[in-house]
């Protein structure tokens, strides 16, 4: 898995996937920051996919649809062996890294959607009980 993000967003994720699930292998976060050179960002992150991939392919995990590290992990999507996911936020990843092991590329990105979906949730006070202040 390689994250692709504005700013340190990826770094801080891992960096909480490793608190909650302990080290963990074949994954990167990349960011991208003020004043960097595309091209240079391109060139980082086509390495950092190729590292990583030991033949079961890459899963490229983005911040948000459209900007530049999306459009860059796009750019490197090829027959089946890479998979992009936007909108990545905690709870998806942990998911992602709980089921990874022994699953296929294809299977991963088809139950990534739904993670994403039921990590989020709006809660209220009621749902808190006696734990709401």
């Amino acid at each position: 898995m390689l994250l692709l993000t504005h700013g340190e967003i990826g770094a801080a994720f891992l960096e909480a996937i490793i608190m909650l699930l302990g080290p963990q292998e074949q994954v990167r976060a990349l960011a991208l920051k003020p004043g960097d050179q595309i091209d240079a960002f391109r060139e980082r992150a086509r390495e950092a996919a190729g590292e990583l991939d030991r033949g079961d392919g890459v899963l490229l995990l983005v911040d948000v649809a459209g900007g530049s590290p999306a459009n860059i992990a796009w750019e490197m999507v090829s027959s089946g062996d890479r998979a992009v996911v936007t909108g990545v936020n905690l709870p998806l990843l942990l998911e992602l890294f709980i089921h990874r092991k022994g699953a296929n590329l294809a299977s991963l990105v088809d139950q990534v959607q739904d993670w994403g979906r039921q990590g989020i949730s709006a809660l209220k006070p009621e749902d808190m009980g006696s734990a709401a202040v």
